[in-house]
Protein backbone atom coordinates (compact mmCIF):
# COMPACT_ATOMS: atom_id res chain seq x y z
CA UNK A 1 0.00 0.00 0.00
CA UNK A 2 1.41 3.40 -0.93
CA UNK A 3 0.50 4.92 2.46
CA UNK A 4 2.89 2.42 4.11
CA UNK A 5 5.71 3.69 1.92
CA UNK A 6 4.89 7.31 2.79
CA UNK A 7 4.76 6.37 6.49
CA UNK A 8 8.28 4.96 6.23
CA UNK A 9 9.48 8.16 4.55
CA UNK A 10 7.93 10.28 7.32
CA UNK A 11 9.52 8.13 10.02
CA UNK A 12 12.99 8.49 8.49
CA UNK A 13 12.48 12.24 8.86
CA UNK A 14 11.66 11.91 12.56
CA UNK A 15 7.88 12.19 12.30
CA UNK A 16 5.38 9.80 13.84
CA UNK A 17 3.17 8.18 11.21
CA UNK A 18 0.51 5.50 11.53
CA UNK A 19 -2.28 4.07 9.39
CA UNK A 20 -5.94 4.35 10.29
CA UNK A 21 -8.35 1.98 8.51
CA UNK A 22 -11.92 2.75 9.60
CA UNK A 23 -14.64 0.40 8.38
CA UNK A 24 -16.39 1.74 5.29
CA UNK A 25 -13.96 4.65 4.78
CA UNK A 26 -10.68 5.28 3.01
CA UNK A 27 -7.54 4.35 4.87
CA UNK A 28 -5.52 7.36 5.95
CA UNK A 29 -2.09 8.09 7.29
CA UNK A 30 -1.87 10.22 10.41
CA UNK A 31 1.38 12.18 10.63
CA UNK A 32 2.47 13.99 13.80
CA UNK A 33 4.94 16.84 13.92
CA UNK A 34 7.87 15.88 16.19
CA UNK A 35 8.11 19.48 17.45
CA UNK A 36 4.41 19.79 18.30
CA UNK A 37 2.66 16.46 18.93
CA UNK A 38 -0.71 18.21 19.11
CA UNK A 39 -0.39 19.08 15.43
CA UNK A 40 -1.23 16.30 13.03
CA UNK A 41 -2.47 15.82 9.50
CA UNK A 42 -4.46 13.07 7.83
CA UNK A 43 -3.19 11.97 4.44
CA UNK A 44 -5.07 9.81 1.94
CA UNK A 45 -4.13 8.24 -1.38
CA UNK A 46 -6.70 8.68 -4.15
CA UNK A 47 -6.82 9.20 -7.92
CA UNK A 48 -5.74 12.67 -8.91
CA UNK A 49 -6.05 13.23 -12.61
CA UNK A 50 -7.48 12.11 -15.89
CA UNK A 51 -5.07 9.15 -16.03
CA UNK A 52 -6.33 7.85 -12.67
CA UNK A 53 -2.87 7.82 -11.10
CA UNK A 54 -2.76 7.78 -7.31
CA UNK A 55 -1.80 10.96 -5.49
CA UNK A 56 -1.34 11.81 -1.84
CA UNK A 57 -3.87 14.34 -0.52
CA UNK A 58 -4.36 16.25 2.70
CA UNK A 59 -7.75 15.48 4.24
CA UNK A 60 -8.97 18.99 3.35
CA UNK A 61 -8.54 18.22 -0.37
CA UNK A 62 -5.15 19.74 -1.14
CA UNK A 63 -3.08 17.55 -3.46
CA UNK A 64 0.43 16.84 -2.15
CA UNK A 65 2.39 14.74 -4.66
CA UNK A 66 2.18 11.66 -6.82
CA UNK A 67 2.13 8.34 -4.97
CA UNK A 68 5.05 7.41 -7.24
CA UNK A 69 7.21 9.94 -5.36
CA UNK A 70 6.78 9.26 -1.63
CA UNK A 71 10.03 11.02 -0.68
CA UNK A 72 8.87 14.20 -2.43
CA UNK A 73 5.47 13.84 -0.73
CA UNK A 74 7.11 13.54 2.70
CA UNK A 75 9.15 16.68 2.06
CA UNK A 76 6.04 18.55 0.87
CA UNK A 77 4.07 17.51 3.97
CA UNK A 78 6.84 18.74 6.24
CA UNK A 79 7.09 22.04 4.34
CA UNK A 80 3.32 22.55 4.53
CA UNK A 81 3.19 21.78 8.26
CA UNK A 82 6.22 24.00 8.93
CA UNK A 83 4.64 26.88 7.01
CA UNK A 84 1.46 26.46 9.07
CA UNK A 85 3.50 26.86 12.28
CA UNK A 86 5.67 29.71 10.96
CA UNK A 87 3.50 31.75 8.56
CA UNK A 88 6.13 34.48 8.06
CA UNK A 89 8.93 32.03 7.32
CA UNK A 90 9.64 30.65 3.87
CA UNK A 91 10.65 27.00 3.58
Amino acid sequence: MCLDVLAAQMRTRGWTAYLVTPTGRLASLVVLDPHDRAECSDIIAAPGGSAGDLWYWFSWGERIASAHTPAAAADAIIRARSAAHNPGRTA
